[in-house]
């Protein structure tokens, strides 16, 4: 990797790390040739989207030159970014009558969006050299228009002299931070619901789903968080029904509770979570990918599923619903 990419990379993770949590003002780097990979940061996971795991397709991008010439940017991916739990951001946004990280939702991470500045086929855009602005466009984004947040419609960028290209080694760096396809474990309807203290959800599996094949290790399903809030604890077993299935079953509980939002004033304290923190994951390996079809492969077993509230008892209104990341 030439010392160009190099300052692309710890640029990146520096300035991940600093501004978790709203839209970036610049891009990372911000200066770059064309056919380079740039980085823009979408904003708080939580508080500037609507929920959704993102993936390349729910975002667009374009650039306009220094001679505004417009051209559309290719979208390598997006992963997501967390502060420090010990870090002044992470411990300040707990305080919700906080003037300045009182707007930013506790344990929130950041979207961020890898650009190639290259054509679908991957030829180097004819950028002309100078100032130039990115703007990304999507239905799954939210501007909040809070305090110093950038604009999604505007990351200025200077434009360099010469062309580059980004080896598979360079992309892979990125693509390893990405979300894969996974189940999602998520409440079915939370109207009327103003406090859930957990869960239990059993999933049971066909062997043959996470059969890889070719003699690869085997990857049985998992269930993870995809929330940062260090409040939730989360455990879970897996028995062998004897009949080619496995049932996974995964308890997720806040003793504090989750609530329906942490806004200023809000339900919200600390030691609480969100209502946005009771999405999970389930990471599977198998030889479909979740390819259509895939519900016949994992289902919930209904008797065994429940949300409860924080005196433990079970919630008749709430059930556990699978569906897809993407």
């Amino acid at each position: 990797m030439n010392l160009f990419r190099i300052k692309i990379v710890i640029a990146s993770l520096c300035l991940a790390l600093l501004t978790s949590g709203c839209i970036t003002t610049v891009t990372t780097p911000s200066y770059a040739r064309s056919g380079d990979l740039v980085q823009v940061g979408l904003g708080g996971i939580k508080r500037n989207s609507t929920g959704k795991s993102l993936i390349a397709g729910d975002i667009a991008a374009t650039i306009t030159d220094s001679n505004s010439v417009v051209h559309n940017v290719q979208v390598a991916g997006l992963f997501r970014a967390y502060p420090d739990h010990t870090s002044w951001y992470a411990r300040d946004s707990l305080d919700r009558q906080d003037t300045f990280f009182g707007n930013v939702e506790p344990y929130d991470g950041m979207w961020w969006a890898t650009l190639e500045l290259s054509d679908p086929v991957g030829n180097p855009l004819p950028l002309a050299t100078g100032a130039a602005v990115i703007s990304i466009a999507s239905a799954e984004l939210i501007e909040t228009g809070w305090g110093s947040e950038g604009t999604l419609s505007s990351f200025p960028i200077e434009i360099i002299a010469g062309t580059t290209l980004p080896t598979n080694a360079e992309e892979q760096q990125y693509t390893a931070y990405r979300h894969r396809r996974s189940i999602v474990i998520s409440p079915d309807d939370l109207t009327g619901v103003t406090e859930v203290g957990g869960f239990q959800v059993a999933i049971t599996y066909n062997n043959a789903a996470v059969d890889t094949g070719g003699g690869a290790a085997v990857v049985y399903p998992r269930v993870v968080p995809y929330s940062h809030d260090p409040n939730i604890t989360l455990i879970q077993s897996t028995v062998d029904n004897g009949d080619g299935t496995q049932t996974l079953t995964a308890m997720a509980t806040n003793p504090n509770g989750f609530v329906p939002n942490a806004d200023v004033g809000g339900a919200w304290s600390v030691g609480k979570s969100t209502f946005a923190d009771l999405q999970f994951a389930v990471i599977v390996t198998d030889t479909t990918d979740l390819a259509p079809g895939w519900e016949s492969n994992y289902w919930i077993e209904l008797v065994d599923s429940y949300y409860i509230d924080l005196s433990g008892d079970q919630i008749a209104s709430l059930d556990p619903v699978l569906s897809q990341s993407f």
